[in-house]
């Protein structure tokens, strides 16, 4: 079965730059606000910049596709219990849309796809990967069989991710979520 195609997939180079641009800015958003300890960035603040009336209707789709699959991850990392109803309510106009955000979500157990492995540790394993619901090459981190079930490696492990997701340096790799 051939896998759906997202809003992202459809547009211009140009049009992806646009959603990439801002996405990223949504992202060095959270984690300045998640070292200041709050003061989160709404999706409706990044996604209105996009709706000025020079923006097709497909870039502000794709756009709101990926603001609401990060806010999502964000907001249950952070120890939130986020709801579809609450961003229905949210994006009343945009109903069948998000029953597809949420679709793909409920995907998220084979959100990553493995490339190809690029190094191992220890402790783990990281891989090249897709991440399917956002679109984008990821470092794909995760703990070798033998430990997956030791609550000490997990708990080192999760702290690793803690603590680089904390960090902001070109030569680090952003944490973007941990299942």
């Amino acid at each position: 079965m051939a896998e759906r195609k997202q809003p992202f997939d459809f547009l211009s180079l140009h049009e992806k730059r646009i959603v990439l641009d801002m996405i990223a800015r949504f992202e060095r958003a959270w984690i300045e606000a998640k070292a200041l300890g709050g003061g989160f960035p709404s999706v409706e603040t990044y996604w209105n910049e996009l709706r000025d009336g020079k923006t097709s209707t497909a870039v502000e789709l794709a756009a709101l596709f990926q603001l609401v699959l990060l806010e999502w991850d964000y907001r249950r990392e952070h120890g939130e219990e986020p709801t579809q109803a609450e961003y229905f309510t949210r994006f009343p106009a945009h109903g069948y849309f998000l029953s597809q955000i949420f679709e793909t979500l409920q995907q998220s157990e084979n959100r990553y796809e493995v490339v190809s492995k690029l190094a191992e540790g220890g402790l783990g394993v990281v891989s090249v990967a897709v991440d399917r619901a956002l679109n984008r090459q990821v470092a794909h981190k995760e703990l070798k069989g033998k430990f997956a079930k030791d609550p000490t490696k997990w708990s080192r492990f999760r702290r690793e991710a803690e603590v680089t997701g904390r960090l902001q340096h070109p030569g680090i790799i952003s944490v973007y979520s941990f299942d």
